[in-house]
């Protein structure tokens, strides 16, 4: 997690990663994902699995546009007073 903490920082991105996890602004979904394929090679020696929880707006971006909008309100909506 230490090389993608670097990986993100050096892009200006803010990144928490919670063990094996990390949480990106949603608009870089790949950013991270390529960040934890890269370190998993370079520590482990291979490639390993990567579940994402959630997508990102960058991995619908070939979807029309109306889907687009609809994710990136839904994404952006305040739950907390819901």
């Amino acid at each position: 997690m230490e090389r993608v903490i670097t990986h993100c920082t050096l892009l200006g991105l803010p990144v928490l990663t919670i063990h094996d996890s990390a949480i990106i602004p949603y608009t870089h979904s790949k950013v991270l994902e390529e960040a934890m394929k890269q370190a998993a090679v370079e520590v482990v020696g291979r490639k390993i699995p990567l579940e994402a929880k959630a997508p990102g707006l960058d991995t619908i971006q070939d979807s029309p546009v109306h889907v687009r909008q609809d994710f990136q309100m839904w994404r952006e909506t305040d739950r907390w007073n819901c």
